[in-house]
Order: structure tokens, then C-alpha cells, then sequence
């Protein structure tokens, strides 16, 4: 099948499509009909399908570049946690955009905090049995370093609890690290 991948501008109350693209696999094995007539990436329908056998991480920051370049303007690129990796955040710093999004309880992605590496679940543990106040509107927040291809940078992690329970939790990261 197909997958709607949507580039969107929103104020908070209305939200408005900006660009798309339909994404479908790269494995020839599981398309659905025909070959396609044509393959010549100059052409329109080259262009699409070409596109729409990448990585959707990958169209989504040509989606972005493309919307950035036509003049649409933005405080903030907010995403799920599908999209949330140091390599999203490192290309949005590249685009002089900053980032909003859930990261995953992941033991894959490695944070370094007060210069020791962490997974997400670790670096939780790790705050919670220290001397940080838990806040009133979330649990805790951090500063760490990220790593994307050599390249370091600093995002913030903020840790909220859901339906007010310490022990399960969402993690928000930003690239804006003055946000409050």
C-alpha cells in the first residue's frame, strides 16, 4: 500500500497542507501491479516514484527544504517520534530550523550527559535518583549533547509524566534550548 506523508503549517487552531508525498516500498517484491512504464527520472512521474521509495525521514527534510526555500515560515518543526532522531535534528540545524519531538524509549539512540553516554531510559534513571525536584508541570528536564556523523549539538530532553505517574512517562526533545 501507500502511505500519506504531509508537510503542514499550523498557528495552533487551524492547520493547512503545505506539500506531500506518497510513499510506498522499495522492495519490488511486495509492489501491487504492473511495472512502470517509465523510470526516467527527469519526468514527473520518475521524480514521484523515485521519491516515494525513500526513507520518509529523508522526504520529510526535502519536504521541509522545499516548503523553507517557497517562503513558508515556521518557529518550529514539530514531529512524532517516527521522525525523532539526532539525524532530523541535525539536518533541521543545517536548515536553521529548530525541532519539537517524542523520542522513543530506545536503548539504540546514546545521549551524553556531564560527559558519560546514555540511552533515553538510562539517562531517566539516572536523574530520577538524584536530587532533582520533580516540577509541577512535568517531571524533570536536561541539557545533553547529541552526535549525528561526527557533528555535536546540544538538544533539551524533558521528561513528562502521563496521567501523573512518575513511572510512565513521555520524553520531549528540542533543539530549542532556551524553550520553556
Amino acid at each position: 500500500g501507500y502511505r500519506n506523508l504531509t508537510l503542514g503549517w499550523t498557528d495552533g487552531n487551524t492547520f493547512l497542507p503545505v506539500n506531500f508525498a506518497l510513499m510506498s516500498t522499495s522492495n519490488s517484491k511486495n509492489l501491487v501491479g504492473s511495472a512502470p512504464s517509465t523510470t526516467d527520472r527527469r519526468s514527473i512521474a520518475g521524480k514521484r516514484r523515485f521519491q516515494a521509495q525513500q526513507k520518509m525521514s529523508d522526504v520529510a527534510v526535502q519536504l521541509i527544504k522545499q516548503a523553507v526555500s517557497l517562503g513558508v515560515k515556521a518557529q518550529y518543526v514539530l514531529f512524532d517520534s517516527w521522525y525523532s532522531s539526532p539525524k532530523m535534528f541535525w539536518n533541521l540545524r543545517r536548515l536553521n530550523l529548530d525541532g519539537i519531538g517524542m523520542l522513543k524509549k530506545s536503548q539504540k539512540t546514546y545521549f551524553k550527559y556531564r560527559g558519560r553516554q546514555y540511552s533515553v531510559k538510562a539517562l531517566y534513571e539516572r536523574i530520577k535518583h538524584s536530587r532533582v525536584k520533580i516540577k509541577d508541570d512535568y517531571l524533570f528536564s536536561c541539557m545533553v549533547q547529541a552526535q549525528y556523523e561526527g557533528h555535536q549539538f546540544e538538544l533539551k530532553l524533558v521528561f513528562v509524566s502521563k496521567k501523573g505517574r512518575d513511572d510512565d512517562y513521555l520524553i520531549l526533545s528540542t533543539t530549542q534550548t532556551k524553550l520553556q
